[in-house]
């Protein structure tokens, strides 16, 4: 029997509403997404939400930030696989959109993951 087919045992995310839950306009996906989510990312899956319900990928904070926009700021390279099935799950004007400040997902992941991998040679 091959039980690496078997995701009986993963943790589940399901968010049935776009529920507000804190003073800036987070949702549950919000927080899952930003820096206190952290450590629940590692070994969480996020399905795809229960029928009616996308508009939570598109639910947007009192900053104009989308859970990806959260996502693109907090989460680490080596949850790639959380944020790939973040973004196939978005509606893509949700992805493409910008928040208040006019920044896009693609801008924050930029700003947060760039620094380390452009290096500079002063000796040129």
């Amino acid at each position: 029997e091959d039980d690496d087919d078997d995701d009986s045992d993963s943790r589940v995310v399901v968010f049935e509403q776009a529920t507000r839950l804190d003073k800036r306009g987070n949702t549950a996906l919000h927080l899952l997404c930003a820096r206190s989510g952290a450590r629940l990312r590692k070994d969480w899956v996020v399905p795809p939400p229960p029928a009616g319900c996308m508009k939570m990928y598109e639910q947007r904070n009192d900053l104009g930030a989308t859970a990806l926009h959260c996502a693109c700021s907090f989460v680490e390279l080596d949850e790639a696989a959380f944020l790939e099935r973040l973004i196939d799950l978005t509606p893509s004007h949700a992805v493409e959109a910008g928040n208040k400040s006019g920044w896009t997902c693609l801008h924050h992941f930029v700003q947060k993951h760039a620094a380390g991998a452009l290096c500079f040679d002063d000796d040129d």
